[in-house]
């Protein structure tokens, strides 16, 4: 059917040059590229193969897929020829159809919405390092994106405008609406508040940097993480002899909780990790 050549672009090259494949039919010479290439050193040109050498340990492989390039442009050219009653393809045609095969496969990057790239950032927090403190992030942030992504749920399924929230809708009225919600219905504090936005920033920044996101509404000044001063309320010292001289005696659940309690303040131990500590330990 046809008659097909592999040759060197640069036969005298000292290093790898490109190989081209050569079909003869119905007297036309249609040259076509291909991926691969090879040292003049290592090329037989006699039999328009890699040479059987030690010093190219790889020429099997090498020519199998040489033996597969002719058997492709062989099996173009048949197929084309059943399809078209008995007429072979046009030098031109022939072209695009062998690029259109061995074009390099473009790497498809998977297309996320909000929530499903919420999933992944919340997936990839543990093993990411802050860059701040060079530390990885903590069991606390961690759980506040997991709040964030619970309570955006909530607020979709709460009001229909944002039933099918995604990137795009993170606008100054979705800030409003969202910071409404939070107020009326979750009865959130201004910081609490804050740090729900701050997080829902820090998402799309990292989304957009990530080129999967492309709205910035969210970048506006009114789109702020709200914060108020609180009053930091202790205990002076004084405060915690008088809980101590408490007698609790005939409460013994209660002098339980209360040694506990001091045992936090005199040693700064949460209280959730006291509540793990037992008599045996």
């Amino acid at each position: 059917m046809a008659k097909t050549n592999f040759y060197l672009r640069d036969k005298n090259a000292l290093s790898e040059t490109s190989i081209f494949l050569t079909v003869f039919y119905n007297k036309e010479r249609v040259k076509l590229s291909t991926s691969e290439s090879i040292n003049p050193e290592f090329w037989n040109e006699k039999d328009q193969r890699p040479r059987s050498t030690k010093k190219f340990p790889t020429h099997p492989e090498f020519k199998t897929r040489l033996d597969n390039l002719e058997n492709m442009v062989n099996d173009i050219l048949r197929t084309y020829k059943n399809d078209n009653e008995g007429k072979l393809p046009p030098p031109d045609t022939l072209k695009e159809i062998w690029n259109g095969l061995n074009a390099p496969k473009k790497e498809t990057k998977p297309v996320y919405n909000f929530f499903s790239y919420l999933d992944k950032f919340i997936d990839d927090l543990p093993s990411r390092i802050v860059e701040k403190s060079g530390k990885p992030f903590s069991y606390h942030t961690i759980k506040g994106y997991t709040s964030l992504k619970n309570v955006l749920i909530e607020f979709k399924n709460h009001n229909r405008k944002y039933r099918k929230l995604d990137f795009k809708d993170f606008d100054l009225d979705f800030y409003f609406d969202f910071q409404k919600f939070l107020t009326e219905q979750k009865t959130m504090a201004v910081n609490t508040i804050g740090a729900r936005i701050k997080n829902l920033k820090s998402v799309l920044n990292h989304a957009t940097e990530h080129d999967v996101n492309t709205y910035t509404d969210f970048r506006k000044k009114r789109f702020r993480v709200l914060k108020e001063k609180t009053d930091a309320i202790y205990l002076t010292l004084e405060d915690l002899k008088d809980i101590e001289r408490i007698d609790l005696t005939n409460q013994p659940p209660l002098d339980r909780v209360r040694d506990l309690f001091l045992i936090a303040c005199w040693t700064g131990v949460r209280f959730s990790d006291l509540k793990q500590i037992r008599q045996e330990r």
